[in-house]
């Protein structure tokens, strides 16, 4: 399928310019947007695994989160429901301390009246996992945001039964934000070498970056890509 392997493609790019590859986040995250509301389970798991491993590798999760937020507002409700499942799985990676809750949270409450039940349900569930990262913190924010009674009593009743599960995280952090990041910060587990300094030009990445097509699945010829082609990508052109 041509979809899956453009998500094939672009994860062997962020595999291979790793932090290099942040430049191109905001040229390539329209796209994965889309994918996470496809018609097919398969996209949309690759297209969440690419979300995450961009965020591990390339730029820090609230760098990737700034700018998918529109994700909660997207007129495909698969895309309104991967979205907090995005969110589940960017929390069992990252932890809370790598997000600012408190600009997600609301987006998440305007879910809980979705016309969909299955965002309805994916909006509950954030919340429920967002609770067991924060504690009590969410249940005391969700208090003063207006929501509807019998929609609280459903939400506190799931973070009654977090806590009586003994699933806590231990040293849960505060909903508002727990450490401040640069966007230029390091994501954990990136680099595998140093960077070469300034003077020495003969470890610069050429002017052509090479994919080594055994890298993905089922290929056996090696392509190669100019810098100047790969800066020119548009969204969806390599996910259609």
């Amino acid at each position: 399928m041509v979809v899956l392997l453009g998500l094939d493609i672009l994860s062997a790019l962020v595999s291979r310019l790793q932090e290099r590859f942040k430049a191109q986040v905001g040229t390539v995250l329209p796209s994965l947007l889309d994918r996470l509301g496809d018609a097919k389970d398969l996209v949309r798991e690759q297209d969440q695994a690419l979300l995450l491993k961009i965020m591990e590798q390339a730029a820090n999760p609230q760098y990737v989160w700034d700018r998918i937020l529109g994700g909660f507002k997207h007129k495909n409700f698969r895309t309104r429901e991967g979205i907090c499942l995005c969110l589940i799985a960017t929390l069992n990676a990252s932890g809370a301390q790598s997000l600012t809750l408190s600009k997600i949270v609301p987006h998440i409450c305007n879910l809980l009246g979705d016309p969909n039940s299955q965002v309805r349900d994916a909006a509950i569930n954030s919340l429920v996992e967002i609770y067991r990262h924060v504690g009590e913190r969410v249940r005391a924010d969700l208090s003063k945001k207006g929501l509807p009674q019998s929609r609280l009593n459903i939400i506190f009743t799931k973070f009654d039964e977090v806590q009586k599960s003994g699933t806590m995280i231990q040293g849960s952090g505060d909903l508002r934000h727990s450490v401040p990041l640069r966007s230029d910060a390091t994501p954990p587990k990136t680099r595998s070498r140093p960077w070469p300094c300034k003077a020495d030009r003969s470890h610069e990445p050429s002017s052509e970056i090479f994919l080594v097509w055994s890298e993905l699945p089922g290929a056996a010829q090696r392509y190669s890509l100019s810098s100047e082609s790969m800066l020119q990508l548009r969204p969806l052109q390599c996910c259609r």
